[in-house]
């Protein structure tokens, strides 16, 4: 009976020196990556701190992408493109966030939930309720009638 290596599905890219600015339709303008999900890695100020990781459902997706993403100069940098197992960014992922205070957890968790539709707002007074918080926006800035929901993490 012959064995057989298990096959290592490498599904997603991870990027380096990616600009702060980039938002995710840059990162997928680098290669084929339309329908890929971008995940902004942040520091504890939830700032992005350049790396991106773009995952895709099919592996030779990913390895396209890569190699395309990998030859791209962003800002005049030369971006990192590196395939990893799922494996490998739950590992990555743990090892980065490990220093962020774990009171942040749900903040980040938002911020990646809703990329460009969550706000976080620091340093409130701390009887601001959500009620008196969406009475004060609502009042002090023109919110072209969209529907928002204020809410406290």
């Amino acid at each position: 009976m012959l064995r057989t290596r298990p096959t290592i599905v490498r599904s997603s890219v991870l990027l380096k020196n990616v600009p702060r600015t980039a938002l995710p339709d840059d990162v997928r303008r680098l290669g084929s990556a339309s329908g890929a999900r971008v995940d902004f890695l942040r520091n504890a100020a939830l700032a992005p701190c350049g790396e991106a990781l773009v995952s895709f459902a099919e592996p030779l997706r990913a390895e396209m992408y890569a190699a395309q993403a990998g030859r791209a100069c962003v800002g005049g940098a030369a971006l990192g493109a590196r395939l990893m197992t799922q494996e490998d960014v739950f590992q990555k992922l743990r090892t980065h966030y490990a220093s962020v205070p774990s009171a942040l957890y749900a903040v980040l968790d938002a911020c990646t939930a809703e990329p460009f539709q969550t706000v976080v707002l620091r340093n409130l007074p701390h009887l601001t309720t959500a009620a008196k918080l969406e009475k004060k926006l609502r009042r002090s800035y023109a919110l072209l009638g969209k529907p928002f929901e204020v809410s406290r993490i």
